[in-house]
């Protein structure tokens, strides 16, 4: 019933991440309890404002369960919002709590020049079986290098 950091395996049947996918805590949507609707979380600020050809989000997720419901990844300029919705995935991806974590990448190149939020909303959770987990998440983008100059080869060989 909500989003929290999680050092251990997740305690209900049929659902959850048996462990963190990197160190020993990861977020954790935890869906035993009533009512069960979804929940989110809004990551502190993240200064696009250096980058100047890409940027990129990357998260581990796990999400086993029957009733897993459908993930959001938005992206905002406030805390409070509105969010602009840049990933969405429903339903369970691995199929039992020892599975591995899944890598999943979103451009974030839009928004260069910006501070951001991030927001992960799960919503359509319908029982217990919701117990959705990320792990690792980190935003990177490229920065303007000076191009190499004055290159010389040393040694050349046929192989």
């Amino acid at each position: 019933m909500y989003f929290g950091r999680r050092n251990s395996i997740c305690s209900s049947i049929n659902t959850g991440a048996s462990a963190a996918h990197s160190g020993a805590n990861f977020m954790n949507y935890e869906a035993t309890g009533s009512p069960i609707t979804g929940g989110s979380i809004v990551s502190p600020p993240i200064s696009l404002g250096i980058g100047v050809d890409a940027a990129e989000l990357s998260f581990w997720m796990h999400a086993y369960g029957a009733n897993m419901g459908t993930l959001n990844v938005g992206v905002g300029t406030s805390a409070t919002g509105p969010f602009t919705t840049v990933f969405t995935h429903a339903g369970q991806l691995q199929t039992s709590g020892t599975d591995p974590w899944t890598n999943l990448g979103v451009d974030l190149t839009p928004f260069l020049g910006q501070t951001i939020y991030l927001e992960f909303n799960l919503s359509n959770v319908i029982n217990y079986e919701s117990d959705m987990s990320i792990d690792l998440v980190e935003v990177s983008t490229c920065q303007s290098c000076l191009a190499p100059t004055n290159l010389a080869l040393d040694f050349l060989s046929a192989d």
